[in-house]
C-alpha cells in the first residue's frame, strides 16, 4: 500500500500541510488493523499534492487545491472514503455521504459542511465546526461520529468535548456521551460505549439503536448499493447490531429481528415481507 501512495503522490499537486512520510504515517496507523473493505480512497479527484523542489520547506508537503472556491469530496454507495483535510484532521465518510469546505478559508475558519454520516478527528487549533441540515456541532480537538439522515440526527463523542446546536437548543457532550434530535430539540447527554462509536467502519459492524425500521433499509441499500424494497411492513424501532460483511447477513439479522423475511428478486434487488 505504501508503494502505492508514493506512486500516486508524485502525481498529486497541492498547498502544504504534511510531509509525504507524515501523511503516510497518519493514514496507515488510521487504518492499521481494519478490514481491508473500508480502506481510505485517494484518488486525483480528491486530492492533489505538489512537490515544489525550488521551495525546501514545502518539498512533499499535502494540501488541497480546485479550480472552485467550495471543495467537496462524496462517498457513493457501497463506498467510503477516508480524507485528510488541509488542517490534518481526518474525516471518514460513511456510504452515501458528502462533505465540502472552502479551500481558501479554511486556515482561518475550520468549517465543515455534512451530508450523511462521517467520523472525524480533529487536529487541536482554532474552533472546528461541521454543519449539518439539522444541527452544528463545534470542538477544538476531539473525535466525534455526527449521523444527519432524514429526520434522525445523532452526534457521539468518542473523546474530548463537542458543542452540539439544534436551533436553540444546546448540548454539550464529553468522551462516552451522545446526543439526539427529539421532537422538542436535543435530548439531554447519554451515556454510549466508546468502543462502538467508529464500528460502522472500524468493524465493519453497524449499531441501530431506536432506528426506524425504514431507514435501517435506506442504510444497507447505502452500505452495499442496493435496492431493497418492501409491502406492507410496520415502522417499528430497530436496536441491533448488524454486520457489513455482506448485505444477505445484514439482511438475516435485521429481518429475524424483527420478524420479517427477504427475497433476492435479482442481482442487487431485495424485497422484504412478512412471515
Amino acid at each position: 500500500m505504501k508503494d502505492n501512495f508514493e506512486k500516486n503522490i508524485r502525481n498529486w499537486k497541492i498547498p502544504a500541510l504534511l510531509s509525504k512520510e507524515e501523511a503516510w504515517q497518519k493514514l496507515n496507523a488510521r487504518i492499521e488493523g481494519k478490514e481491508t473493505k473500508v480502506i481510505p480512497i485517494f484518488t486525483q479527484r480528491h486530492v492533489w499534492v505538489s512537490l515544489a523542489a525550488s521551495f525546501a520547506l514545502l518539498v512533499g508537503m499535502l494540501f488541497f487545491i480546485n479550480n472552485d472556491t467550495t471543495y467537496t469530496i462524496e462517498a457513493k454507495y457501497g463506498q467510503k472514503e477516508v480524507v485528510a483535510l488541509p488542517d490534518g484532521s481526518i474525516a471518514t465518510l460513511n456510504s452515501g455521504s458528502s462533505l465540502s469546505f472552502s479551500k481558501d478559508d479554511f486556515k482561518n475558519e475550520r468549517r465543515i459542511e455534512l451530508k450523511g454520516e462521517a467520523f472525524f478527528e480533529v487536529e487541536k487549533g482554532s474552533t472546528f465546526s461541521v454543519k449539518t441540515k439539522q444541527g452544528t456541532v463545534t470542538v477544538l480537538g476531539t473525535s466525534f461520529n455526527v449521523c444527519d439522515r432524514n429526520d434522525f440526527y445523532r452526534v457521539s463523542c468518542a473523546s474530548g468535548k463537542v458543542k452540539v446546536e439544534q436551533g436553540v437548543s444546546v448540548q454539550f457532550l464529553t468522551k462516552g456521551q451522545k446526543t439526539e434530535l427529539l421532537q422538542n430539540g436535543l435530548s439531554n447527554p447519554i451515556e454510549c460505549d466508546v468502543a462502538s462509536i467508529d464500528d460502522w467502519f472500524d468493524q465493519d459492524l453497524y449499531h441501530f439503536e431506536n432506528m426506524n425500521l425504514e431507514d435501517v433499509f435506506s442504510e444497507l441499500e447505502r452500505q452495499f448499493n442496493v435496492k431493497i424494497g418492501s409491502k406492507d411492513i410496520s415502522r417499528e424501532l430497530v436496536n441491533a447490531d448488524v454486520s457489513l460483511s455482506n448485505v444477505e447477513t445484514a439482511l438475516d439479522i435485521v429481518c429475524t429481528t424483527v420478524g420479517l423475511e427477504y427475497k433476492m428478486i435479482k442481482t442487487g434487488h431485495f424485497m422484504i415481507n412478512k412471515k
